[in-house]
């Protein structure tokens, strides 16, 4: 019975780190959390008899919560600086959604190219995209988009 504990524990102790690796290299790769729902069926695929993508289950909420948790303080200079290194420009993208009597429409507006990623640099190239557009601050409003099942 020990050695099958043992073995089992050793095994849960690989999916965790592998877990957590993954979120760390979201995280330093500016990857959006949602990408990791993909991630579990995806490692099942393309590692068939790997027991550790067998055991892999991370999705967009537990990968929060491993970052929230377990790593934040590692990355603290990347969440004030942004990732930066090579002076790339950054996609932010800007949506808006239009309600119609026909229905409820959401399009990119803009890309809003920016050279930073700080909250500041983000917002001046927003408030700039808007003004472009005729687009007054009293019509924005700010929200998680939830996808139906």
């Amino acid at each position: 019975m020990f050695a099958w504990y043992n073995t089992q524990h050793i095994l849960n102790s690989q999916i965790i780190r592998a877990e957590m690796k993954v979120a760390a290299v979201l995280v330093h790769g500016n990857v959006p959390f949602v990408f990791t729902d993909q991630l579990s069926p995806l490692f099942k695929k393309i590692f068939p008899d790997s027991m550790i993508a067998a055991g892999y289950a991370s999705k967009r909420t537990k990968s929060t919560c491993i970052f929230n948790d377990a790593l934040r303080g590692h990355f603290r200079s990347k969440l004030i600086d942004g990732p930066n290194d090579l002076e790339l420009l950054k996609m932010n993208p800007l949506t808006v959604r239009t309600f119609t009597a026909d229905g409820v429409y959401t399009q990119l507006l803009d890309m809003c190219m920016t050279r930073g990623s700080t909250s500041e640099d983000i917002f001046r190239k927003m408030d700039e995209t808007l003004q472009q557009y005729g687009i007054a601050w009293d019509n924005c409003w700010s929200g998680q988009h939830f996808s139906k099942p």
